[in-house]
């Protein structure tokens, strides 16, 4: 079920505010994707979001239209009766999804009705924001990590490794990124923007950098054994990560008892490089150990690689290049861009790894412009080691089968009206 861009909800909106003088929208955020994601495969989880799409869909009668907003999230635009309550409209949908959905989901709701709750897309859009649960907008709060000992998270088990793939144009996997989580009782499994800087600010970066390097030769290994592939490893760093002189010393002891060469330090383009006083020479050393740099979110920022050009072995576009391309969105410049930088990366022997690939449309596009490899949720979530090798041998298993039910499929996925 493809993700649509938000300027697509300001079109359904305005569609409907043509065709009828009132009706509702409804947020509704499906909490166990990710869960579905990580213990049974993308492939489950999808399944499972668009067969409770479905049923939302022929639970519910009247004019509807129902899109995909983001990875667990769809709106339901509704024409309903002008005479109507508000409690009358919201009872009738949450019962309609209660029924729609299996019990044991966690399904969260926000309604706005139009026009009691605002004129304009702008307004309606901002009601359901506002009136989602606190939990909705859990990457704003800040609070969560005040007071929390990230050493004792640590040395306690609950920052998590994750794992998601990059492919080839023969979807033949490549590698796999680490991407950090932090599992806290009280709220659930939490990403890294909520938490990495608090690592950062206390005396917990040695001790998560360790984490880090520990858990890409127990993935290395793991792979190898259960896919008969030997595929990079890469981790994510800040470039000023390493002006701390304790992280450099452990990478250093850490190339000396192992064969480092599988694993790639990827350094995220939020820094300029050439303000960070004597990096160069780090990334020259850690290259030199065996390690292989990469450039993270190129062509977000700052993109320095000049500076560091010699170390570089690998080039990952930024997501907003791809979606740019793919979804049309001043698509020619960003084009000119991806076919530069395909092209200097040829020069200059790089590989390039298109992020944010999330479906066909993003796949295609890439591919013609002859990137490396590929990364997104078009191959699958993020997930745990566990999850990551079941998703991954079903899908080799499955594929001609699974290409035949997307390219069936791919009409139903499409905007929905009666």
């Amino acid at each position: 079920m493809p993700i649509k861009k938000a300027e697509d909800r300001v079109v359904v909106i305005d569609e409907y505010r043509e065709l009828a003088n009132r009706f509702v929208l409804v947020t509704i955020k499906l909490d166990d994707f990710a869960a579905i994601a990580t213990s049974q495969g993308y492939v489950v989880a999808e399944a499972a979001l668009a067969m409770f799409n479905d049923n939302i869909y022929s639970s519910i009668t009247g004019t509807k239209s129902i899109i995909r907003v983001d990875i667990s999230t769809i709106v339901l635009a509704l024409i309903c009766n002008e005479i109507d309550s508000r409690e009358v409209i919201e009872g009738r949908i949450k019962k309609a999804i209660l029924n729609a959905s299996d019990k044991s989901q966690g399904v969260r709701l926000a309604f706005a009705v139009y026009p009691d709750d605002g004129d304009t897309s702008e307004k309606l859009l901002h009601r359901m924001k506002v009136t989602m649960p606190a939990s909705w907008e859990l990457n704003n709060n800040k609070i969560m990590s005040n007071g929390v000992n990230f050493n004792d998270e640590i040395k306690n088990g609950n920052i998590l490794t994750y794992l998601q793939g990059v492919y080839s144009k023969e979807k033949d996997l490549q590698g796999v990124e680490l991407l950090s989580r932090w599992k806290k009782d009280d709220v659930g499994v939490i990403p890294p923007s909520e938490f990495i800087e608090a690592i950062l600010s206390q005396n917990a970066t040695s001790s998560f950098i360790s984490l880090l390097l520990n858990n890409a030769v127990d993935v290395f290994k793991e792979l190898k054994a259960r896919l008969k592939k030997e595929v990079f490893v890469a981790i994510n760093l800040n470039p000023s990560t390493l002006m701390n002189g304790e992280v450099v010393k452990l990478f250093t002891e850490f190339a000396s008892a192992y064969d480092v060469s599988f694993i790639e330090i990827e350094l995220v383009e939020t820094d300029d490089f050439d303000r960070l006083v004597g990096f160069h020479t780090i990334v020259q050393n850690l290259s030199t150990l065996g390690y292989k740099i990469a450039i993270d979110d190129f062509g977000s920022r700052y993109a320095w690689i000049n500076s560091i050009v010699d170390s570089v072995d690998t080039l990952k576009l930024d997501r907003s290049l791809t979606q740019r391309i793919s979804k049309g969105e001043n698509n020619k410049k960003a084009a000119l861009v991806v076919k530069s930088v395909v092209n200097m990366a040829n020069e200059l022997k790089l590989k390039v790894i298109a992020e944010g690939v999330e479906d066909s449309r993003d796949f295609d596009a890439m591919v013609d412009f002859g990137v490396t490899g590929l990364q997104g949720f078009f191959f699958g979530a993020p997930m745990s080691l566990n999850g990551f090798v079941d998703n991954y041998l079903f899908q080799k298993e499955n594929q001609a089968l699974l290409d035949e039910m997307l390219i069936a499929s791919l009409p139903s996925f499409a905007t929905k009206r009666h």
